[in-house]
């Protein structure tokens, strides 16, 4: 598994770092502490028919596993796993436009938390970075901030011929909640 560049994870560890100020500020810094979680795995998704420039029906399924989770609030939790599907007009370009996304936790315990976020994409050295900032809006975890940050590895120069059919790579997220 290839590594985050150095940069974006310094970038996501300062934006959870202005998350965490930002839940205490809005607190009126009633809470006695925040407690940080972060989650490291790796997502893939796979694209049906493959993506090209043009626009056209597709079938995007995806899935995350979080294979080391070290959260100290929520006893037993050490891992997880996500997965998405949807069937809507999608082409390379639209891989770039963000928006509101929704996903849904199963943690090892059989504890569930929706994750619901706003996604911003961009290209980086050839890669996609997705990154998802939202808060848990159900189950384990309710209220707390969420950071989701996948850089995704695949032939992104092929969308103007045989298409883009897979991407996948790291992905860790994170988890801010007042204690």
């Amino acid at each position: 598994m290839q590594r985050p560049h150095p940069g974006r994870v310094v970038g996501a560890a300062a934006a959870t770092v202005l998350l965490a100020a930002a839940l205490a500020a809005a607190t009126g810094g009633t809470a006695s502490a925040l407690a940080l979680h972060s989650c490291v795995g790796s997502q893939s998704s796979s694209y049906t028919p493959a993506l090209t420039n043009t626009t056209q029906q597709t079938v995007v399924e995806g899935a995350e596993t979080l294979s080391s989770c070290p959260i100290t609030t929520a006893p037993g939790v050490r891992s997880g796993t996500i997965s998405f599907r949807a069937d809507r007009l999608y082409s390379c370009l639209a891989l770039l436009t963000g928006g509101p996304v929704t996903r849904f936790i199963t943690w090892n315990t059989g504890q569930t938390s929706t994750f619901s976020a706003n996604a911003t994409v961009n290209i980086v050295d050839g890669q996609l970075v997705v990154l998802l900032n939202g808060t848990i809006t159900a189950g384990l975890f309710v209220g707390a901030a969420g950071i989701e940050e996948a850089t995704l590895l695949g032939a992104l120069d092929r969308c103007d011929d045989s298409g883009v059919s897979s991407l996948s790579g790291p992905v860790v997220l994170r988890i801010v909640n007042l204690l």
